[in-house]
C-alpha cells in the first residue's frame, strides 16, 4: 500500500466549502506579493499571509481543511522489466501526488532493493 495526496472530492482541490467564495487578500490587495522599500531599494516577496495566490479561503474545506487535498492509501502493481538491477528506479507516470491547487498528479518513483527482487516472480516491495 503506498499513501499519495489526491484532490479533495468534497471541494474539488479548491480548498473552500461548497457555497463560500474566496476573497481578496487584505495584505497584499489581491497582487500576491508586497513590497518593502528603503530608499533606493525594494524587496518584493510572496504575501505571507495568501501564499503569493492573492485570495484566502473564508470558509475552509472540512475534509481537507483548506489544503485542497486528502491523504489516500491506494494498491499499486509495479511491473518489473527484464534485467533490471538492484538499486535501479522505476518511474510510474501520474501516480504520484496530486498537484497543488488540483492540478495533475505528479510521477511515483519505485527504487528496486536487493531484498525484494526474486527469481520466480519478480515482485517489488514496497
Amino acid at each position: 500500500m503506498v499513501s499519495r495526496r489526491e484532490i479533495c472530492p468534497a471541494c474539488s482541490g479548491d480548498g473552500s466549502e461548497k457555497g463560500s467564495n474566496r476573497k481578496t487578500c487584505p495584505s497584499c490587495n489581491g497582487k500576491g506579493e508586497t513590497v518593502q522599500s528603503a530608499g533606493f531599494f525594494s524587496l518584493r516577496r510572496s504575501c505571507s499571509q495568501c501564499g503569493g495566490i492573492g485570495t484566502i479561503i473564508s470558509n475552509p474545506c472540512r475534509s481537507c481543511r483548506g489544503s485542497g487535498a486528502i491523504e489516500k492509501k491506494r494498491q499499486i502493481t509495479v511491473k518489473i522489466p527484464a534485467g533490471i538491477e538492484d538499486g535501479m528506479r522505476i518511474r510510474m507516470t501520474g501516480e504520484g501526488d496530486g498537484g497543488e491547487r488540483g492540478g495533475p498528479p505528479g510521477d511515483l518513483y519505485v527504487v528496486v532493493p536487493p531484498t525484494c527482487l526474486c527469481e520466480a516472480r519478480r515482485q517489488v516491495c514496497l
